[in-house]
């Protein structure tokens, strides 16, 4: 996604407004020619690529623009990879045979390409031809070097929502909390957004909810104890969810921009000029997640089986669980368990969970990633219904917890 130099924003009277490019002929112009530049530099280097966008210049767009635009084009390259020899190791070699060359020469009076031959027929390795081939043999590993080999299509209009979104999701890096509120004028547009909190692994909490309407609170990135780039990263990709909405909503974000001293505020509705590039396809579930169940499955599925969940529970004072999966083995004495993965943990989600404990079902368990130093105090009070791991959650984990639960 676009940000630091990349973005192009409006700061007036506390309020952040990102910058939006509008569906009209220059900007269509201009998301086309960008496109076929790429499509038509298969086989360049990357530098080569970019020195084509630094030339490019359209009156009335800011070279921004233009850099953003490309940068999105970039993500959806692929370039070479360097698999035969390590440059590494090759540099090191030349490097050294023409130390070594230059010490014992004799002759001035002699062209550069002689001195290159000579050079490079001193060392035990297969050369290449030509100048061009020497700079890939020596510097293949460096990412300008490598040439494109794929690009995945997109069309010009397509370029320009995916342009002001990703100027929005820049922003949203910087974000210290969001409040999202939505209509609840279809019963299914509260379990729809569940699903895409749960997916994004969003820390929030219920400020209100009525007949009406609902308002989340939203953990930004510097809430977050570990991995607040990462969590940042979630709440950005987030966004485009939000635009899948089909009932009235409003989102505000409060900002701290490095650089700035006071905070901003980012405001959007549902009356906005953004079109989201994400597609409604039933229930949302992380690959990892669905990895992990595949694994347990495959490695203790004659004993037991593990199912992914689209579930939510309700509690008291508008609060809900969100299970991922359940396990249940074929043992007489066998529990269904259902597992509730978080991956990123705030001080306002351990007070949470504190809170939540004595409502908690009795064979509902907590997986959550962290130090068991700094998270004994939440250890103690889940008890039984808390699985830490430090790493990765692992299916010996899973099986290691559904066991505790079958022995009592």
């Amino acid at each position: 996604m676009l940000s630091g130099q990349h973005l192009i924003t409006s700061y007036r009277n506390g309020k952040a407004t990102p910058h939006k490019l509008e569906i009209k002929n220059s900007t269509l112009d201009l998301s086309s020619n960008l496109i076929q530049l790429f499509e038509n530099s298969k086989g360049l280097k990357r530098f080569e690529i970019e020195e084509e966008v630094k030339a490019y210049n359209v009156k009335q767009i800011t070279p921004k623009v233009i850099q953003g635009m490309a940068k999105i084009l970039f993500h959806r390259s692929t370039f070479s990879e360097y698999d035969d020899e390590d440059p590494q190791e090759i540099r090191q070699d030349v490097f050294t045979a023409s130390a070594i060359y230059w010490r014992q020469l004799s002759e001035t009076n002699v062209l550069f390409t002689e001195h290159k031959k000579k050079i490079l027929g001193s060392i035990n390795r297969d050369t290449p031809e030509t100048i061009n081939d020497t700079e890939s043999w020596l510097f293949g590993d460096m990412v300008n070097n490598r040439k494109l080999e794929s690009f995945e299509g997109i069309t010009p209009e397509e370029l320009i929502h995916r342009f002001n979104i990703e100027q929005v999701q820049g922003l949203l890096l910087y974000s210290q909390k969001l409040e999202l509120t939505f209509s609840r004028q279809q019963n299914a547009a509260f379990r729809q957004m569940m699903q895409y909190l749960k997916f994004f692994q969003l820390m929030f909490d219920i400020k209100n909810m009525d007949e009406n309407n609902v308002t989340l609170l939203i953990d930004g990135p510097s809430s977050v104890l570990e991995n607040s780039r990462s969590y940042g990263l979630e709440i950005a990709q987030f966004f485009p969810a939000i635009l899948l909405l089909t009932v009235p909503w409003r989102l505000i974000a409060e900002l701290k921009v490095p650089g700035r001293h006071r905070r901003f505020k980012l405001e959007i509705t549902d009356q906005n000029p953004y079109k989201t590039f994400y597609q409604e396809k039933g229930i949302w579930k992380r690959n990892k997640i669905q990895n992990l169940v595949d694994r347990f499955n495959q490695k203790y599925g004659e004993d037991c089986q593990a199912n992914l969940l689209q579930d939510i529970i309700t509690l008291q004072n508008n609060r809900y669980l969100i299970p991922d999966f359940n396990m249940q083995s074929s043992t007489k004495n066998s529990r269904e368990i259902q597992i509730e993965w978080i991956q990123y943990v705030t001080k306002a989600k351990i007070k949470w969970l504190q809170q939540i404990r004595s409502e908690l079902p009795d064979n509902y368990v907590f997986a959550i990633k962290g130090k068991r130093a700094r998270l004994g105090k939440l250890m103690d009070c889940m008890g039984k219904n808390i699985l830490m791991f430090s790493n990765e959650l692992t299916a010996p984990a899973l099986k290691k917890k559904m066991d505790e639960f079958d022995s009592e």
